[in-house]
Order: structure tokens, then sequence, then C-alpha cells
């Protein structure tokens, strides 16, 4: 009986269930089914990894690629380990991409000035980029402020990293103290949210 890696696929996404499984059965649909879903488990070499790697590379990051990369590994790996059979991953012979995770890139004050006067008209942008930029937390933990999450006294804000399950304090620069009161002007509720329309 000739296993593919399809079979690997349809294994594995119909024994291993997790919140993640339909973004991955896409990822694999995507990139891995076209370039492995046919051949023969046994017959993948460590030289059709490295080519896919390579071609990867060019379209997409590192990081990206690492994903599918991680992605048939898994596959192989699940299959041997649940079908007690001892199976070559050909994934494990090839260098992974070096993923460099240190975000470099910083907008200059120049910049950040022409981002605020393109959205001057919009509020919610406004406050809620003000936001991101003055306490450097995530999309999520910025949609989630509420206006009982400000001290004004101390010019801090309390942060939930959503990622982490913790909190922590965040500063608050002049700008955005200034359009949190503009915001406090329009509700009396302190647990309303600071950025309140959830459409960004």
């Amino acid at each position: 009986y000739n296993i593919t890696v399809d079979d690997l696929s349809k294994f594995y996404f119909e024994y291993h269930r997790t919140k993640s499984s339909q973004k991955r059965q896409r990822q694999y649909n995507y990139r891995l089914k076209d370039c492995f879903g046919k051949m023969s488990i046994y017959n993948v070499t460590d030289k059709h990894i490295e080519e896919f790697k390579e071609k990867t590379l060019q379209e997409v990051s590192e990081q990206t690629t690492l994903v599918y990369l991680e992605l048939l590994s898994t596959l192989f790996n699940y299959y041997s380990r649940k079908n007690h059979i001892k199976l070559n991953n050909p994934v494990m012979l090839v260098d992974k991409p070096r993923v460099d995770n240190i975000r470099q890139r910083f907008l200059s004050k120049k910049e950040i000035d022409i981002l605020f006067d393109e959205i001057k008209e919009n509020f919610t942008m406004t406050i809620f980029l003000s936001l991101c930029l003055c306490t450097g937390a995530r999309k999520s933990t910025v949609l989630n402020y509420k206006i009982k999450d400000v001290d004004f006294e101390h010019k801090m804000i309390n942060s939930y990293d959503f990622k982490n399950s913790s909190s922590y304090k965040s500063f608050l620069d002049d700008r955005t103290i200034e359009l949190i009161k503009v915001r406090m002007n329009q509700t009396d509720n302190l647990n309303d949210s600071l950025v309140y329309m959830f459409d960004l």
C-alpha cells in the first residue's frame, strides 16, 4: 500500500483536533499539498525539502517558511508515533531558516506625525494609534482598555496581556491623556472601552 503525504495529512487532521486545526489544514492545502501530497512518504527526501524551502523563501518570510516545514515535520512524526512504525522524517535533515524576531524597524517622529495627520478626522483611529504607540501593547490589549484602567495621577494605564495572561502598567504620554479625556466626556460608564469601535 502506497502511503502518501496526503494520507498523513488526512490521518493527522482526523485524529488530532485542536483550535488551530482548520488554520493548519488551510496551510497544508495552500502550499504543502501541491508539492508533496501525491508523493509516497518513503520517497520524500531532504533534497525535496530543501527545494521546497528555497522556493518558499522567495515568496514569504523565514518565519512563514518555518511554519510550513514544522507542519510537514509534525505530519511525519504524528503518523509514525500513532502507528508505532519507524519512519524517517526528511524535514529533520534540512537546516531550518533562521528567524530574527527582533523588530528593528521603528517609526520616526516625522512618520508618526504624518500618520496622525492622515487619520485626524477619525477619533477612534487616533486614540487607538496613540495608545498603541504609547504603550507598545498588542492590539487585543489596546482594544480592551477600559476607562477605569486609567490612572491620571501617575499617568499610567493597567494593561492586560492576553497572550501571556498577565497584567502590567504602561505609561501614558500627554497626547494620549488628552485623547482619553475627550473619550471620557462621551460617557459616564467606567467600564466603557477607550477604543469604542471594534472594526479595526
